[in-house]
């Protein structure tokens, strides 16, 4: 059973919040107006302040009345019960019902100190919801009073924003900011248009109005398009409510840019930040725009959330313990894969799957007694929410943005749902992808390849990362073109493209003093003027792609950056690189190759290999990955120091095995240490680093270096009884050419 986890959520909130301004050089800090009367510089504003004068503590009185069960807990209408259910998942907080009545008045909102609010304005579209809620024991339903509540916290909020970015700015003035205040402000105003007088409600259309423009106007930033997905949502509520035809169309507009212009969605499947793949505020953007395709009706949101959750469920891989792995290490600045994105509250997947199947699999459908409890468990939360509210402080408006707790699973169910879900109970749409009984290779516009063979699945990216120095820094994704995952069904994920991230603090962030640490399928070196060089930092690296239905060929190539000693800025170096991948049945075969013109003099040059070792808060032996060497025929325990004459890498993890198999020996170590995120994740990796300059250690220039490898599933047939540490390595490596 799923259960809603009311604590916790707030800190979620604010954390997100917080991680969001990571690109800035300071942390958001929220700003407002030393003002002790609402502003009245426009007409609206001046209409809007009048009513509020008309209006007492009498007003917005609310009688306090206990929610009960309604009938809809009878047998005989399903949907309704599992539309209850949905609810229990992520109910909103009525809080500001409890609120004393006087705060509410224009006399206790205009105060010395400044204005006055005795809720949060995001709580104002939570008090419209509840004034609206359809269902029988809701003693709220269309109360006056309450819906006076949500129009001034509401109204009060649109007409201190309009100052605030006409007079004070100091920083907010951003559309990525408006567009949460859009969301509580257009549907509270979608609610409250039947209590309000004709002049009263042309004047709340008329600040609207001027937002919805103002964010047209501004447009949108392209950073971090999670919040610039807040918007969508708010202008479908405004849309939806409003007789204007160009607040209709301003809305259309507006959204089909962040889900159709690949500056903000790319095509592949994920909205961009930064101008990469951001794995975690992935999850944010799938959130708003999940809640965007059910309050519209725009068929281009749709459409991008069914590419979006498609490319999700492709880089979540399974392991035999439950858990599930992906890759990140081309995220522009943090570090959880998308199994572990953001804002994955518990309402999201049930939305999500209302709009795509692809989504269908992270919907468990609960049990027929989890469903029919629902109704007490929706009633008794509130009716707590109540009783435990505190009598509350009135706090001086200030600009905030962000919000998250309205339930659109529950408010855009579509009848006919739970019927569905029943039908399809044993169908492979339940299963996670790689547990289905599916082989396939598939492209996603050239940003990543991934297949799946009987025996092994692995996902190539070869999309864009961002700039090379972003926050702290550091860049904004690892590229190149990268073997991101490869993994087994019984091993899970063997070898991980991952990172840290650029934020938090240290040493929460990547380090370019640990480069050959990183977890990352690249390669990289140091000139003798200690100048990073990386293919990482190929920004977009050339594509080419040559399928059939049984082999998959990828080519990619560019210049490799280097940074310079201070790590400050990036430029050519006279080193081209090429990686080929080739992949069928028998496994995956890596030639990469350098050509240089004698103008870089390198002290270390590897091809690394990143292993995934295993979540550090796992408890199972088993799900750490051992990794050895294989010299002249013999298997030894990989450690930091040169294996010299290396045929082979095994990796062992659960009661899978993957062989690296090199096509010449060579000079293979691990990188100085075990790598752990402990940013987002607690996942540990370490890397394999396979020497390119096959030198003594003294600085050279190369005019050519190369090496090549195939990376296969070893069957389980072709292992013994015993350990399988004691398999002849001969043997081994002949099953794993066969």
């Amino acid at each position: 059973m799923v259960t809603k986890a009311r604590s916790g959520w707030c800190f979620a909130l604010v954390a997100a919040a917080l991680l969001q301004v990571g690109h800035a050089p300071a942390a958001y800090v929220q700003v407002g107006l030393p003002l002790k009367q609402l502003p009245q510089d426009h007409a609206y504003q001046q209409q809007i302040r009048a009513f509020l004068g008309t209006l007492s503590e009498k007003d917005f009185a609310v009688e306090r009345n206990t929610f009960t069960v309604g009938p809809t807990n009878a047998p005989g209408d399903p949907d309704q019960l599992f539309q209850l259910w949905l609810l229990s998942l992520w109910i909103p907080s009525i809080t500001p019902v409890a609120q004393a009545a006087g705060g509410f008045t224009l006399s206790a909102l205009e105060s010395q100190p400044g204005i006055l609010l005795p809720a949060a304005p995001n709580t104002s579209d939570q008090l419209a919801w509840l004034a609206n809620w359809d269902y029988p024991g809701n003693p709220y339903r269309g109360s006056r009073a309450i819906k006076l509540r949500a129009f001034v916290l509401a109204a009060v909020d649109l007409m201190m924003l309009d100052a605030l970015y006409e007079h004070a700015p100091q920083g907010a003035a951003r559309s990525d900011y408006l567009g949460g205040n859009l969301i509580w402000i257009g549907y509270t105003y979608s609610v409250v248009k039947d209590i309000l007088p004709a002049e009263v409600l042309a004047a709340f259309e008329a600040g609207i109005k001027k937002q919805v423009l103002r964010l047209n106007k501004w447009g949108p930033t392209g950073a971090m398009t999670d919040m610039d997905l807040f918007a969508p949502v708010g202008l479908s509520y405004i849309a939806q409510a409003s007789s204007d035809p160009e607040i209709k169309q301003v809305a259309q507009d507006y959204s089909r840019k962040l889900f159709s212009d690949e500056r903000y969605f790319h095509p592949a499947g994920y909205f961009v930040d930064n101008g990469c793949f951001d794995t975690s505020y992935n999850g944010i953007s799938l959130y708003f725009a999940t809640w965007a395709a059910l309050s519209s009706d725009w068929p281009f949101v749709r459409e991008a959330l069914n590419k979006a959750f498609r490319l999700r469920a492709h880089l979540c891989f399974p392991d035999p313990d439950g858990a599930f792995q992906g890759p990140s290490q081309m995220s522009s600045r943090t570090s959880a894969p998308p199994p572990s994105d953001q804002w994955n509250f518990p309402h999201r997947p049930y939305a999500a799957a209302l709009v795509t199947d692809e989504a269908f699999h992270l919907a468990p459908l609960p049990s027929e007694n989890t469903i029919r409890s629902a109704s007490a468990t929706v009633i008794n939360s509130l009716n707590n929410d109540l009783a435990k509210a505190p009598a509350g402080e009135s706090h001086i408006w200030k600009e905030s943005h962000w919000y998250s707790r309205r339930n659109f699973a529950y408010e855009h169910y579509q009848r006919g749902t739970y019927a569905r879900m029943l039908k399809l109970a044993n169908s492979p749409l339940v299963k996670p992808l790689y547990r289905r009984d599916e082989n396939f290779i598939r492209e996603f516009e050239k940003a990543f390849v991934i297949t799946r063979f009987n025996s092994y699945a692995l996902a190539i990216h070869t999309g864009p990362v961002g700039r090379s120095v972003g926050h702290n820094g550091l860049p904004y994704g690892y590229g190149g073109g990268e073997l991101a995952a490869f993994w087994t069904p019984p091993a899970g994920s063997v070898i991980l493209g991952r990172r840290r991230g650029v934020q938090g603090a240290a040493p929460r962030f990547d380090s370019y003093a640990e480069w050959r640490s990183w977890p990352v399928h690249a390669v990289s070196g140091l000139t003798a003027k200690d100048e990073l060089i990386s293919s990482t930092r190929i920004q977009q690296p050339a594509v080419e792609l040559e399928n059939t239905t049984t082999q998959c060929q990828v080519r990619v190539s560019g210049l490799m950056p280097k940074y310079n000693k201070d790590k400050t800025a990036t430029g050519p170096s006279g080193l081209f690189y090429e990686r080929q991948f080739v992949m069928n049945s028998a496994g995956l075969k890596i030639s990469t190759a350098l050509k240089g013109q004698d103008e870089e003099r390198l002290t270390e040059l590897y091809e690394t290999i990143p292993v995934f070792l295993r979540n550090l808060s796992a408890k199972n032996e088993k799900a750490c990955t051992a990794i050895e060497f294989c010299s002249a025929g013999e298997w030894h325990p990989a450690t930091n120091e040169y294996g010299k004459g290396v045929d082979a890498v095994r990796l062992r993890r659960f009661a899978g095995e993957v062989l690296i198999t090199f096509s010449q020996p060579r000079r293979v170590k691990l990188s100085p240490a075990d790598w752990s995120d402990g940013y987002q994740t607690d996942a540990a990796c370490r890397t394999v680093l396979v020497d390119l300059l096959e030198g003594d250690g003294q600085p050279q220039t190369i005019t050519n270096a190369s090496v090549s490898y195939t990376i296969s599933a070893v069957p389980a047939s072709t292992k013994p009884a015993a350990e399988t540490s004691e398999t002849p390595a001969a043997q081994q490596l002949e099953s794993a050419k066969k």
